[in-house]
C-alpha cells in the first residue's frame, strides 16, 4: 500500500471510531426543539392520563404537524399533509414549536400553563441563538398554519363518532357474562382515518385460529393450547408464574405509547438534523396509530371473547381439552373490548417495529414510565423487537390476552411500520445518500481495507460491494483474488456480510444484478469472487470491512450505492 493511501484510511477509520464514541456519548442527552416538545407531550398527557386510543392519536397529530412545519422549511422529505410552500426567511425551530403548541393546546388545553411556559422556553432559547425576531414571526406564523391544517384534517376522520356494539351473548364471542354490561372501548378507532395507510383491508389478519365459524375455531388445538397457557400463567393466583413475571407483567401494562416517545428521545442520532428527527417521531407515532386503527378492525370485525370469558365459560366452547374455572380471573381488570388482535400488541409493535427501521434494531434502552403505579423495577432491553417479545408474554402472564393474539398483533405492528416507511415521507430527490467508493490494500490479519459510511436520517437500502477480480476489467494490477466484506454498525455488531456474490439463491443473485443495474455500477462476472451484498440501513455510523483470505493480499474496491 502507498503512503498516501495508507495515512488516508488511518485517519478514515481513526474519525469513523471518533464518531462512533462521539455518538455513543452524547445520544442520552442530546436535545433539540423536536425533542424538547415531545417531552412536554409526555407532560401535557399525564394527570391524568387519556386511554390509549387518545393516547396514539395525540401523539400522532402534534408530531405530523411539527413535521410538517419543518419540513415545509427544509424540503427534506414528502409532507405528511400541508404541501403549501413555506415563507422566504421562517425559522424552523420556530415553526415547530408554534405547531406543537397550537395542535397540544387544541387537544389538552387544560394543559395551557404548561405549553404557554414551554413555548416561552423555546422561543427564549431560538433568541439567545441570534435568531431574529423577523426569522421567528414568520416561523410561528407558519407553524400556526400547518397546525391548523392538521387539525381540520383530523377533525373529521371519524375518531369521534359515538357507536354502538351489539356483541353477542353466543359462546367464543366477546361481551358474553362477565362483561355483558362493559362498554366497548375504542370502538371508533374501526373507523378512524388512517394518517398514512391507504389499504386497510391488505393488513386484516383474517378469522381467529383461521375459521370463520367460532364453533370450528375454539374446536381447535391451537385454542385449547392458548386457553390453557393464559389460565395457568395469567390469573390472580398462578402456580406458574413467577413475581419476576408478575412484575414485569404490570410494569409493561402501566408503560404506555408516551413512554416509547421518551425510548426514542433517548437514542436518537446525536448528529441528525431537525427535519430528520420531526421525521423519525412523525413516522414512529404514524406507525403506532395506523397500527392501532388495524387492530381495532380487526377486534371489532371478529368479536373473540377475552381469556376471562373463555376459561369461566370453557364448558361452552365444544372443546374437550378445556376446562371452565368459574373462579378465575386476570391480575388486573380486563381491558372492556375484543380479545383479538392485542392492542398493547399492535400499537407497541408499529411504533418498535418503525423504531428498528429507522434507528436500527440492535438498539439498547431501559424501559421506564412516567405513569404512576409500576413495581420498581428497571426493565433493560437490548433490541427493539426484545421489547415486542416481552409484551407477549406480560399480556399473557396478566391474563389478559392469547397468545396468538400478541404474536399475530406484533406482526401486524411490523408490517404497518413497513408499509409506512417504504411509502411516506420519503427523501425528495437531491436528499439521499448517493455513493461511496475507498480502494486500497488488503492482507489477510495485517491490512483490512476499511470504510466509514454515516446515515443521517432515513431508512435506506444499501448496496455495498468489496470489488477484486472485476478490477481486472480496469486495469488494476494485483487484485485481491477472493475478497470478502462485511459491514458493522455503531457498537461493533455485525450487520451484514458476503463472500462471493453469487454464491447464495437465485433469488438473492437477480435482487443483487437488479440492484447494480439500478444505480448504475458495473457488472461483476457472473462467476467471479468478488462480494456483494444488499442491506437496509438506519440512521447511524457504520463500516465496511474487506479482507482478503489467509495467505493473500491485493488490491481492493469498497463501494456503497443508495438504492432507490
Amino acid at each position: 500500500m502507498n503512503t498516501s493511501c495508507t495515512v488516508y484510511l488511518t485517519t478514515l477509520a481513526r474519525f469513523v471510531a471518533a464518531a462512533f464514541l462521539l455518538s455513543t456519548a452524547t445520544r442520552s442527552i442530546f436535545a433539540d426543539v423536536v425533542t424538547d416538545w415531545n417531552a412536554t407531550y409526555e407532560a401535557a398527557v399525564r394527570n391524568p392520563t387519556p386511554s390509549a386510543p387518545v393516547l396514539a392519536r395525540s401523539a400522532a397529530i402534534v408530531h405530523v404537524a411539527i413535521f410538517d412545519a419543518v419540513n415545509g422549511i427544509a424540503k427534506k422529505y414528502t409532507p405528511v399533509r400541508v404541501t403549501d410552500t413555506a415563507p422566504a426567511g421562517a425559522r424552523a425551530e420556530a415553526a415547530a414549536a408554534q405547531a406543537a403548541y397550537t395542535t397540544l393546546l387544541s387537544l389538552f388545553p387544560s394543559k395551557q400553563s404548561l405549553l404557554d411556559a414551554q413555548l416561552a422556553a423555546s422561543l427564549a432559547q431560538l433568541t439567545s441563538s441570534g435568531a431574529t425576531s423577523q426569522s421567528i414571526t414568520i416561523g410561528r406564523a407558519w407553524g400556526e398554519t400547518v397546525a391548523q391544517q392538521i387539525l381540520a384534517w383530523r377533525a373529521t376522520d371519524g375518531f369521534s363518532q359515538v357507536l354502538t356494539y351489539p356483541g353477542s351473548t353466543a359462546s367464543g364471542y366477546w361481551r358474553h357474562a362477565p362483561l355483558g354490561s362493559a362498554p366497548a372501548g375504542g370502538l371508533s378507532l374501526s373507523v378512524t382515518t388512517p394518517f398514512a395507510l391507504t389499504n386497510l383491508a391488505a393488513f386484516d389478519p383474517g378469522p381467529p385460529y383461521g375459521f370463520a365459524d367460532r364453533a370450528t375455531a375454539m374446536a381447535t388445538a391451537a385454542y385449547a393450547a392458548d386457553v390453557n397457557e393464559v389460565k395457568a400463567r395469567g390469573g390472580m393466583v398462578s402456580s406458574v408464574r413467577t413475581q419476576a413475571q408478575t412484575d414485569l407483567a404490570m410494569f409493561i401494562h402501566i408503560a404506555d405509547s408516551a413512554d416509547i416517545n421518551a425510548i426514542i428521545r433517548r437514542v436518537i442520532p446525536a448528529n441528525a438534523q431537525l427535519v430528520d428527527n420531526a421525521r423519525t417521531f412523525a413516522l414512529i407515532n404514524i406507525a403506532g396509530m395506523d397500527a392501532f386503527i388495524v387492530c381495532f378492525q380487526a377486534k371489532y370485525k371478529y368479536g373473540l371473547w377475552r381469556p376471562l370469558q373463555a376459561i369461566n365459560y370453557a364448558d361452552l366452547d365444544g372443546n374437550a381439552a378445556t376446562v371452565a374455572d368459574p373462579t378465575w380471573a386476570p391480575i388486573a381488570a380486563t381491558p372492556s373490548h375484543p380479545e383479538y388482535l392485542s392492542g398493547h400488541g399492535s400499537v407497541s409493535g408499529g411504533m418498535l417495529g418503525m423504531a428498528a427501521a429507522l434507528l436500527g434494531d440492535a438498539t439498547s434502552f431501559t424501559l421506564s414510565t412516567s405513569n404512576a403505579g409500576a413495581p420498581a423495577i428497571t426493565p433493560t432491553f437490548s433490541r427493539f423487537s426484545a421489547y415486542c417479545e416481552a409484551i407477549t408474554e406480560a399480556r399473557i402472564n396478566a391474563g389478559f390476552h392469547f397468545r396468538t393474539a400478541c404474536t399475530l398483533a406484533q406482526a401486524s405492528g411490523f408490517a404497518v411500520a413497513d408499509q409506512i416507511v417504504k411509502n411516506a415521507l420519503l427523501p425528495l430527490p437531491g436528499h439521499g445518500f448517493a455513493n461511496l467508493s475507498v480502494r486500497g490494500s488488503v492482507r489477510r490479519d495485517q491490512e483490512t481495507l476499511i470504510a466509514g459510511l454515516v446515515i443521517s436520517s432515513g431508512s435506506r437500502q444499501v448496496l455495498v460491494r468489496g470489488v477484486g477480480p472485476g478490477l481486472q476489467t480496469f486495469g488494476v494490477s494485483s487484485p485481491v483474488a477472493d475478497p470478502s466484506i462485511a459491514v458493522y454498525d455503531s457498537n461493533g455488531t455485525l450487520i451484514a456480510q458476503n463472500d462471493n456474490w453469487a454464491s447464495g439463491n437465485a433469488t438473492m443473485t437477480a435482487a443483487l444484478t437488479a440492484a447494480t443495474n439500478k444505480v448504475g455500477a458495473f457488472s461483476l462476472g457472473a462467476n467471479s469472487f468478488d462480494a456483494a451484498l444488499l442491506t437496509t440501513l438506519g440512521p447511524g455510523a457504520y463500516t465496511i470491512h474487506v479482507n482478503a483470505p489467509a495467505g493473500t493480499s491485493g488490491v481492493a474496491l469498497i463501494e456503497a450505492y443508495e438504492v432507490p
